[in-house]
């Protein structure tokens, strides 16, 4: 009876109960490779391997500045270690930028000047000042342009400090120029600054230059017809002669303008120019000008 007991409890074992014991195959500790007398490595066992310790030896401080002073450099420390020099190179451009502002508030345009260019020549992290942030670009070209201006042309210091020399005009148009040529419209970054937006700047600087040309003649014409006392048949020669100045200077202005016109006419025959409104507003504003003179 004993034995068909013991038969009735075989067969009626739960099949889906484990049996235990030290040798089974799918023991945890037996398929990770771990014995059972060590204490578990994590919190993650046995699904993710034992975390080692990390073992660095690091590198002398003299060392590092050794071999990042050779030429080619063997070690560039990482960008937290160049905090420090980063952020005096930014302090060095902010006294630059005070200097120029103040200077410009001063008209010292020299000055000005000179502070320009150190802060072209500034590097922050190994790479060159963008002249097109903050409007950095119109800064230098009216630098360029107060930098010639005529200093004893003129008694009248409110006409002076109007008036912008040859060589002022000369300098800044050349400096778009090479902004131009430097920054070419890119279809990838349209909304960056570039050509599209020095085109514009160049031609009212140009549109400005032929009006105060024609202004200055005009007075220089006006200044030699009241130099001196005449007779009436004598003014009345002098009249016809500021008359014909005035038309000459005037047929002069015209040129220039359709010679503007015609080179802005030439640019906008090409994308992106054709469609740019500041450059259309611009070519209308010329026509308007034309048709005036």
């Amino acid at each position: 009876d004993d034995d068909d007991e013991s038969d009735d409890s075989d067969l009626h074992t739960d099949p889906l109960q484990p049996s235990v014991s030290s040798h089974d195959i799918n023991d945890p500790y037996r398929v990770a490779g771990w014995p059972e007398n060590m204490p578990l490595p994590g919190h993650s066992f046995p699904h993710a391997p034992a975390v080692k310790p990390r073992t660095r030896q690091p590198l002398s401080n003299n060392l590092q500045k050794e071999l990042a002073a050779l030429k080619p450099p063997l070690y560039v420390p990482p960008p937290g270690e160049q905090d420090t020099t980063s952020s005096l190179r930014r302090h060095h451009l902010g006294v630059l930028n005070t200097i120029l502002h103040t200077s410009l508030l001063k008209h010292d345009f020299l000055r000005a000047g000179r502070a320009w260019g150190m802060i072209l020549r500034t590097n922050i992290l190994g790479r060159p000042l963008d002249v097109r942030t903050h409007g950095r670009w119109g800064i230098g070209a009216g630098i360029l342009m107060r930098k010639f201006s005529p200093q004893n042309d003129s008694q009248d210091e409110s006409n002076n400090a109007s008036t912008i020399s040859d060589e002022g005009f000369e300098a800044a148009k050349d400096y778009y120029e090479r902004l131009i040529l430097q920054y070419p419209f890119q279809k990838t970054n349209p909304n960056a600054i570039s050509s599209l937006t020095f085109y514009p700047a160049m031609f009212g600087l140009c549109i400005y230059e032929i009006q105060q040309k024609c202004n200055r003649a005009l007075e220089r014409n006006r200044n030699s017809s009241l130099e001196a006392d005449q007779s009436d048949s004598e003014l009345e020669s002098t009249r016809n002669q500021e008359s014909e100045g005035i038309a000459a200077i005037k047929r002069s202005e015209l040129d220039s303008a359709a010679s503007l016109a015609a080179r802005m006419d030439e640019l906008m025959l090409s994308p992106p120019f054709d469609t740019y409104p500041p450059l259309l507003q611009l070519r209308g504003s010329v026509a308007l000008w034309l048709a005036d003179l």
